[in-house]
């Protein structure tokens, strides 16, 4: 299983590099929860996700994030049909081409589908603040 994770993954941070919303919804379940800084939010995957994410592609225009990378990846098997997965991810800027900055999301899939789909994700760290003081922003 770890290869087809490291193969979604591996799109899915090109999607998410990427500027088309349609291409990273494509990743997540019909609903699903997102935590982040000790706050969480639960989120269709309809046409104001699809908006959301046009505002976040701009953020990461504006940001000039050229790639996402996965680094590594750990599995925890829990069922048949569910995973969790620590990704930890490299993402780089045109301020910094030639440094990945490295960051944790731990991600819970549901994998009984053709493809996995994300029914969770917790950010491990606050992007706003690891890009200060990454002087990308």
């Amino acid at each position: 299983m770890i290869t087809t994770l490291e193969k979604f993954f591996t799109d899915y941070g090109k999607a998410a590099a990427g500027h088309q919303p349609q291409a990273i919804a494509h990743f997540y379940a019909k609903e699903f929860l997102v935590a982040d800084g000790g706050k969480s939010k639960t989120y269709k995957n309809d046409e104001s996700f699809i908006e959301w994410l046009r505002s976040v592609i701009d953020y990461n225009k504006k940001t000039g994030l050229v790639r996402m990378e996965v680094i590594e990846i750990s599995l925890n098997n829990i069922t048949e049909h569910y995973t969790s997965a620590k990704v930890t991810w490299g993402a780089t800027y045109h301020k910094q081409p030639d440094a990945a900055i490295p960051f944790n999301v731990t991600y819970l899939l549901q994998v009984n589908h053709q493809q996995p789909l994300i029914l969770t994700y917790i950010n491990h760290q606050n992007q706003e603040e690891l890009m200060k003081a990454n002087h990308i922003i």
